[in-house]
């Protein structure tokens, strides 16, 4: 039996959007890199205009495509560069060069470097990688930003901002926000005002388009009255007139009923397999697919065609998405609960052991296996923190919050999880909830018994405090009183000179603490102490030599938000000197690199305002 058609064999309306996306790949390779925003609401053809531009294009270019997913409330880290990454390493035959960050995704190319290397290096190994392949011309295409975590975002901001070689076209497709606060607005605000950006915005088909539209699915010209109520009833969104082309007088009068015209119309054992694929959450891998579905071979295969025949499914590399996502949620929405549970429960049974730690939670939590989504969770944390993804990090540790259960061994007890929370909080720049997170670990923490947790704590608490422009001069005071005076201690020596920033300006007494920082930090031949020393007390002294030293030290640590706090020392002395142009050029300076190292929003921000001051 022939399946119906439902998608348009031929592109509607979008030939002015094709045109615009040729003259981008062509200035791209004469000018140099070009950003392509493609916005537009569910349903407008975003992917379908990628896809029918990519088909277009001759073997002279090379396509690599990613898409970020949705998972619970939030996206995966990385997730669409990770599907790019692999193909340019694993399929188009990237030869392994010095990647020790990026081998921690992909073992091929060697040996791992150590996680303490700092994210800033993770993005410099992407922006090579992609670079190394710009004389291909490649097309590399991030679609579904909206659903971009934290994580994605910066690292594509690093890579707009940063990519040099000609022949590099970005493409991004992302839906509008209903209102003002979408997460990638900012991003989005600062792509739009590069140089070298094309934003298209895809409008919805007008009458004559729906026909056209019409008669491409139906093999025939329909009549007027069909055109008129079909265009009424979509609205012009390409993906209902695909639902509402058969439905005649039946058209459902509610947007679930009509996208599950199509699903409902399966056979039973096809319909199985598309709401087992609704479960996935987005992208499913076949083998996953296969296991859960407990099915293999020929059998599934011929389901699979058929669902992809009927334009329910499409491929995806080795695996299979739902064609458009408002699809998979009305199917997966369509099942009962207690179905619903159940598969959920069957994908974290098979993905127990794949190391994807922030799935298995989500599944496991929608299984109610509150002890197996909670270690998951815990892992995801872990996973999180290492790829430098410090707000999926919170969130995976709220989790972890939200399913606490002492039985559960985790090789930490809960506060251990508050101190790591608070101290992502200070990394992602979400400070007021990394107070509240410090504040409730020293409510659990005996002091007494564990001054050196507590100490930590209130270090944690005083310096997000700082950040937020109140004071943590209390939280430090106390936090050295908890500690011992001798012997020297790392601990030790950074209160030392976070309290002597805070006292700022009683010179006098936070004078003596950086020069007790300095002196800690050189007996116990710590670099991040002895640099916090070095910038208190060079600045103090109007000491430039101390701060070139600091300067020379940082940038061996490899630490950005530390190498970041030099440029604010440096333009606080130049001013202090009355050398506005240098301070103003230290800041500058420190700027470029905050954004380079993804730290925009925090150290920048602060580096801006030394700027305006000056």
């Amino acid at each position: 039996m022939t399946a119906e058609r439902v998608v348009s064999p031929v592109f509607i309306g979008r030939g002015e959007e094709l045109s615009a996306l040729a003259a981008a790949l062509d200035t791209a390779v004469e000018q140099g890199p070009v950003v392509a925003l493609v916005a537009g609401q569910a349903g407008i053809g975003k992917s379908r205009l990628l896809a029918e531009f990519t088909r277009s294009l001759g073997s002279g270019v090379r396509v690599v495509e990613g898409a970020c997913t949705e998972l619970g409330s939030d996206g995966l880290p990385y997730a669409p560069f990770v599907t790019v990454l692999r193909r340019l390493i694993r399929v188009e035959g990237v030869l392994p060069g010095p990647y020790r960050q990026l081998a921690r995704w992909f073992p091929e190319l060697g040996e791992a470097g150590d996680a303490e290397g700092g994210k800033h290096q993770l993005y410099e190994e992407v922006l090579t990688l992609v670079e190394r392949v710009a004389t291909d011309r490649p097309v590399v295409s991030i679609e579904d930003l909206h659903w971009a975590d934290a994580a994605t975002r910066e690292l594509l901001s690093f890579l707009a901002r940063n990519l040099t070689q000609a022949g590099v076209l970005l493409t991004i497709t992302y839906r509008p926000p209903e209102t003002g606060d979408g997460l990638p607005g900012p991003l989005l605000s600062e792509l739009s005002r590069r140089p070298r950006t094309t934003t298209l915005r895809l409008e919805r088909l007008d009458r004559q388009g729906v026909g056209r539209q019409l008669a491409a699915i139906l093999g025939t010209e329909p009549d007027a009255a069909t055109v008129r109520r079909v265009h009424e009833r979509s609205d012009g969104n390409p993906l209902f007139v695909e639902a509402l082309a058969r439905a005649g007088e039946r058209t459902p009068d509610s947007l679930r009923a009509l996208l599950l015209y199509g699903p409902r119309s399966l056979p039973d054992s096809a319909r199985e397999l598309l709401r087992i694929a609704s479960v996935a959450g987005g992208r499913v891998g076949h083998r996953l697919l296969a296991e859960v579905a407990g099915q293999d071979g020929a059998g599934l295969d011929a389901l699979l065609r058929e669902l992809v025949d009927r334009s329910l499914l499409v491929t995806a590399g080795d695996g299979y998405d739902f064609r458009h996502a408002l699809i998979r949620h009305v199917v997966y929405e369509d099942l009962l609960p207690g179905a619903r549970a159940r598969l959920h429960a069957r994908y974290a049974g098979a993905l127990r052991d794949s190391g994807a730690h922030a799935e298995l939670a989500a599944h496991a939590y929608a299984a109610g296996d509150c002890g197996l989504a909670l270690s998951a969770a815990y892992l995801a944390a872990g996973q999180a923190r290492s790829s430098y993804a410090y707000e999926e990090q919170v969130r995976m540790l709220d989790q972890v919050l939200e399913l606490w259960d002492p039985d559960v061994w985790l090789g930490g007890d809960r506060i251990d999880i508050l101190t790591d929370a608070a101290e992502a909080c200070m990394l992602s720049g979400d400070y007021a909830r990394g107070v509240d997170y410090a504040t409730a670990g020293l409510a659990a923490v005996d002091e007494r018994r564990e001054p050196e947790r507590a100490a930590q704590l209130l270090e944690h608490r005083g310096r997000l405090l700082h950040r937020l422009n109140a004071t943590g001069v209390s939280d430090w005071e106390r936090a050295l009183e908890l500690l011992p005076a001798a012997p020297d201690s790392v601990q030790r020596g950074r209160l030392l000179g976070v309290l002597a920033m805070g006292l700022l300006p009683e010179v006098d007494r936070a004078r003596e603490l950086f020069e007790e920082a300095l002196a800690v930090g050189r007996r116990i031949s710590d670099a991040t102490v002895t640099v916090r020393g070095l910038l208190g007390v060079g600045s103090m002294t109007r000491d430039l030599g101390m701060l070139a030293q600091a300067r020379a030290l940082a940038e061996r640590l490899d630490t950005p938000d530390l190498l970041m706090t030099v440029p604010m020392y440096e333009a606080t002395l130049h001013t202090k000197a009355g050398d506005q142009h240098r301070a103003i050029e230290a800041a500058r300076d420190g700027i470029r690199h905050a954004r380079r190292y993804g730290l925009g929003r925090s150290r920048g921000a602060e580096l801006a305002r030394y700027a305006s001051a000056a």
